[in-house]
């Protein structure tokens, strides 16, 4: 307590005299460090930060967390020096499997399964070897056997055109459809020919060309109406089939039933019944027409 001038006394309250309280506005440096946690980082520290778009110390906190948990799971490319096992370990990190069966390959339909096998077979090995992941591989895989398939379509799309094409033209040579008689002589006439003239050597070359089939049909009009022509020859000089008939001199069903020597015609029949239908449609006729 103290008097005031006039006497009068006045009541000091606690603490007076003392400074006072800072209460959150008083001081310059105070207000800085609240409205910017990164005051006191260096300048380059700072903008980088502002790049990054931290407005505070535990959003940078959650970005370190964040980061490290990142290096640790990415991978690291080995050096232009690194060994095979560095290599491996890091495919395996990629996901290669551990053999090369552990690829799986899809096989088209149209493809033989013996070469598709092979070929997927060499097709896992090189890629376990590159390192390709199973996606990767499958979609080589996709590629390859699917051009593949595309390609055997194609071939065998042409080849059934190119059959109808010389089927058309040799009905017209051989007189008669391809189910007719007439048709199914010559053509046998032309196949003896192609094989006794060129053998298994020229037939052999034929199919792998496509121009003959695995069963011995010749697929080109050309050829066959060159070994029909070869044919005929032979059976004018020689007798048909070098003289394989009932007489040894010519086809006895040459004129059709009841006509022509009939001694013959019976005679073939009694003998080879196979061998004589042969000869009837050779000579472009139905072997219903003797009733066999």
């Amino acid at each position: 307590m103290t008097e005031d001038v006039d006497g009068s006394a006045t009541v000091l309250e606690p603490n007076a005299g003392a400074p006072a309280a800072d209460k959150g506005g008083g001081g310059e440096g105070s207000s800085a460090a609240a409205s910017d946690p990164f005051t006191g980082l260096e300048t380059g520290t700072r903008e980088w930060i502002g790049t990054k778009g931290y407005k505070s110390v535990g959003d940078l906190a959650k970005a370190a967390r964040d980061a490290e948990s990142l290096i640790g799971s990415s991978i690291r490319v080995p050096g232009a020096d690194a060994k095979d096992e560095d290599w491996t370990k890091v495919f395996a990190r990629l996901g290669r499997p551990e053999t090369p069966d552990g690829y799986e390959i899809a096989r088209p339909e149209s493809l033989p399964e013996d070469a598709f096998a092979e070929n997927a077979k060499a097709l896992k090995e090189v890629a376990h070897k590159a390192g390709l992941t199973p996606r990767q591989a499958k979609a080589v895989g996709d590629f390859i056997f699917g051009a593949a398939d595309a390609n055997l379509k194609a071939q065998t799309e042409q080849a059934q055109a190119d059959a109808l094409a010389a089927t058309t033209e040799l009905e017209k040579t051989f007189g008669g459809d391809s189910s007719s008689d007439a048709f199914k002589g010559a053509m046998q006439l032309a196949g003896r020919a192609l094989a006794e003239m060129g053998g298994d050597k020229l037939m052999a070359d034929l199919k792998a060309t496509g121009l003959v089939s695995e069963e011995g049909h010749i697929r080109n009009a050309g050829i066959a109406s060159a070994f029909w022509k070869v044919g005929k020859a032979l059976h004018t000089e020689h007798g048909l089939h070098r003289g394989d008939t009932a007489s040894g001199a010519e086809n006895p069903f040459k004129d059709g039933p009841n006509k022509g020597n009939m001694t013959e015609q019976m005679r073939a029949i009694r003998n080879d019944r196979d061998k004589a239908k042969r000869l009837m449609r050779e000579a472009g006729h139905d072997p219903k027409d003797w009733g066999i």
